[in-house]
């Protein structure tokens, strides 16, 4: 368990440096292109494409470290006054169990998705930018995102034997 949890946290720490880079590589283009818009009257051909392009790799990147560090908004104050503290990590199980599957799939059909754009060779209208090679990144997020809340299920399911 030790092994496999030190897996996770690495794998979604260095997606989480990826964002970073990525976030600091969106800054740099949208000041540069204010910068050349302003003062040169020549801003960057493509630069709203690159922006989104960019914000949607950041988002993907540091997903599933913040699920590994348990940093999502959850509203669970009204759950809390009804439940116990074993049936909210049965529940928990569960959801992430349930979650887990729907980001398995969305990467299965954003997999299938970017196949055929390979095969149709669909393009950025401005830059001309193949979209698959986005579409095969955020869908490998979300795979690991997958095994990041797999790996919270293993730790419900053990602290749920701890009770017993």
């Amino acid at each position: 368990m030790k092994i496999f949890s030190s897996v996770v946290n690495s794998i979604s720490a260095f997606f989480d440096k990826i964002a970073g880079w990525v976030f600091i590589g969106l800054m740099v283009l949208v000041v540069l292109n204010v910068i050349l818009r302003c003062a040169f009257s020549a801003p960057i051909k493509g630069a709203f494409e690159y922006v989104g392009f960019y914000t949607a790799l950041a988002i993907a990147f540091s997903i599933a470290f913040c699920a590994f560090k348990d940093g999502h908004i959850a509203i669970t104050f009204i759950v809390e006054k009804i439940f116990s503290q074993k049936t909210l990590k049965v529940i928990s199980v569960f959801l992430n169990i349930i979650s887990a599957a729907f980001f398995v799939f969305t990467a299965w059909e954003l997999f299938d998705y970017g196949a055929d754009m390979v095969v149709r060779g669909d393009l950025s209208v401005t830059t001309r930018t193949p979209y698959y090679p986005f579409i095969y990144i955020i869908a490998l997020c979300f795979v690991v995102l997958a095994v990041v809340l797999l790996y919270r299920v293993t730790g419900l399911i053990g602290a749920l034997k701890e009770e017993d």
